[in-house]
């Protein structure tokens, strides 16, 4: 409830009515017993936070180190969170980008030498030198948390129950992910993996993405992280490649994993991935997505928000993904059936392709 209260909506939800909201069912599930409002940003955050005990409590994942008592107020977290927004701060205000504007110096030196797609040159997010920042890649997860106000790594959560689900149903014998391959594609720092790693510690783990400050930092901090160390498989393996070219055999992984990056890519560079996808996954193989919530999903996603977006914050591609870009007819051309429907959590829309056995 402080969280939510914490969020902008028409009418914010206080502690007491966030309480009144929650129902705890006869089976042990937390449940949203009314809403104030079905656009409510708070309610949303709502649905989020319960999703989030509900696998806890169900085992699909341990309670995240990120939320457990002794790292709830360390220092190394209070450090990151002041550094991310001051750096933040400083590259808005202090140097404001505009997407009608010419590359950034730090973007021309920083890309000068490197193999990358067109689409991948711009200061995103507003930030000087856009991935390709090392000061980008040191503060991405903090200030990502920050903006969506705790609900940014809780939300990638939600695309380990799938990987859960297909682990039960394969048998024992796969339980935590043994024998099994998951390849993450736009890892950016591999946090995602990390989450993964706590969930699944026997599942072995390559990341791939185009920004060498990206890798560098996930190199450094992943290995390191203690529930990365305690896990049974070595410590996840990355990689800079193009996700639109992925460096493996046919049938090489279990599961692909993706979040938020085909928000920040044209419509063909995205069809192309999807085959890249189809082309790598094992028959009966996952495809779990999440990205930003599309107009397609939510008709109340705003036209302003859009255009924020767009223009103080540096996504050029984000109209083209909430208003035009159809995943499922992107997979399903590439050979993806849907495996479950599109589940919104927050500000993001959970999908999940199989590939055919046959």
């Amino acid at each position: 409830p402080r969280v939510m209260s914490l969020v902008s909506s028409p009418s914010p939800i206080t502690v007491e009515e966030g309480i009144e909201m929650v129902t705890k069912t006869a089976d042990g599930k937390y449940e949203l017993n009314r809403l104030k409002s079905s656009q409510g940003g708070s309610e949303r955050l709502a649905y989020l936070l319960l999703e989030d005990l509900n696998n806890v409590r169900e085992g699909v994942y341990p309670i995240p180190s990120e939320l457990r008592l002794e790292n709830q107020v360390s220092t190394d977290s209070i450090s990151a969170l002041v550094e991310s927004t001051l750096f933040a701060a400083q590259s808005y205000m202090g140097n404001p980008i505009s997407i009608t504007n010419k590359r950034t110096p730090q973007l021309e030196s920083l890309s000068a030498g490197l193999d990358l797609p067109q689409y991948y040159l711009h200061d995103f997010h507003s930030l000087p030198g856009g991935f390709l920042n090392p000061e980008h890649a040191k503060v991405y997860d903090d200030l990502s948390e920050s903006v969506f106000v705790g609900g940014h790594r809780m939300g990638r959560r939600m695309m380990l129950r799938p990987l859960y689900e297909a682990m039960a149903a394969r048998g024992p014998a796969y339980k935590g992910g043994k024998g099994m391959k998951l390849l993450d594609i736009g890892t950016g720092p591999g946090s995602f993996l990390i989450q993964a790693q706590e969930a699944f510690p026997s599942l072995e783990m390559l990341g791939i993405d185009l920004s060498p400050a990206m890798l560098d930092f996930a190199k450094a901090n992943v290995p390191a992280h203690p529930s990365v160390r305690r896990a049974a498989a070595p410590a996840p393996r990355f990689e800079r490649a193009n996700m639109e070219a992925i460096p493996a055999e046919e049938r090489a992984f279990d599961f692909v994993t993706h979040s938020n990056c085909f928000h920040e890519m044209p419509e063909k560079a995205i069809q192309q991935t999807v085959r890249e996808v189809m082309r790598v996954l094992k028959p009966g193989g996952l495809f779990v997505h999440m990205d930003a919530v599309q107009h397609r999903d939510d008709p109340s996603v705003s036209t302003s928000s859009r255009v924020n977006f767009d223009g103080k914050f540096v996504e050029p591609y984000m109209r083209t993904w909430m208003d035009k870009v159809d995943l499922d007819q992107a997979c399903a051309e590439a050979g993806l059936e849907v495996a479950a429907p599109p589940r919104p959590f927050f500000v993001s829309t959970l999908r999940v392709y199989r590939k055919p056995l046959a």
